[in-house]
């Protein structure tokens, strides 16, 4: 009776406080879990879970634009992002796929760097150079349809913080063009980057593209 009598609301625990003693330990937030803590009297306490490793920031869809700028994507908050593209078409499937740097309004279109290897169904490996005369840099010689649309997983970092020259790598897939890519790249212009401008060569692009936080400041 004792035991029960010492349970005085929904959710209430009987938590052991020592050589045959107990107390009562009340509920915690909603979302709360519960986490050992010996300086606690029960030795145990509610507290907020602790974050993941990746928050998303933003998920944007697209219809048939020019242009899909992505802003206000990083900042301080984060050294390191994560952008996925999980999927992306263009009108004209044979387009290039370009990726350009932003940083407020304004759109970075010169002195991109870095390069990409391409293997194809044929086993064939293909590297592209890109030198920093390039006004944008060119994700994949082929943008995809909407029957084999694209897709890849960027990591940028060097962005957010302060004006610096950013940096970004990661790896394709396109069916149109039935190749896998590994990308690597980096723009010379030093500006503090909060986001990203997608496009194709010649013609408008469908997609959609989540940014995660990764690692925080």
């Amino acid at each position: 009776n004792d035991m029960a009598t010492t349970i005085t609301a929904k959710g209430d625990l009987l938590v052991g406080t020592g050589n045959a003693t107990y107390d009562n330990l009340a509920v915690g937030t909603t979302g709360y879990t519960l986490v050992a803590d010996s300086g606690e009297t029960t030795g145990l306490k509610w507290a907020a879970p602790a974050s993941s490793g990746m928050t998303l920031i933003t998920r944007n869809s697209f219809s048939n634009v020019a242009t899909v700028d992505i802003d206000s994507i990083f900042s301080s908050t984060y050294y390191s992002y994560m952008v996925v593209i999980e999927s992306i078409q263009a009108a004209t499937a044979a387009d290039d796929l370009h990726l350009q740097m932003r940083y407020g309004s304004s759109t970075t279109t010169g002195n991109y760097q870095g390069g990409s290897a391409t293997m194809g169904i044929s086993a064939t490996t293909l590297t592209s150079p890109q030198s920093g005369t390039t006004s944008e840099f060119t994700l994949a010689a082929t943008t995809g349809s909407s029957t084999y649309p694209s897709s890849f997983v960027l990591y940028f970092n060097r962005v957010g913080q302060s004006s610096q020259n950013p940096r970004w790598h990661g790896t394709g897939s396109n069916a149109e063009g039935s190749a896998i890519h590994w990308i690597g790249g980096w723009t010379t212009i030093s500006q503090t980057y909060t986001g990203i401008r997608l496009k194709s060569s010649s013609s408008n692009i469908t997609g959609v593209v989540a940014v995660y936080g990764l690692a925080a400041a």
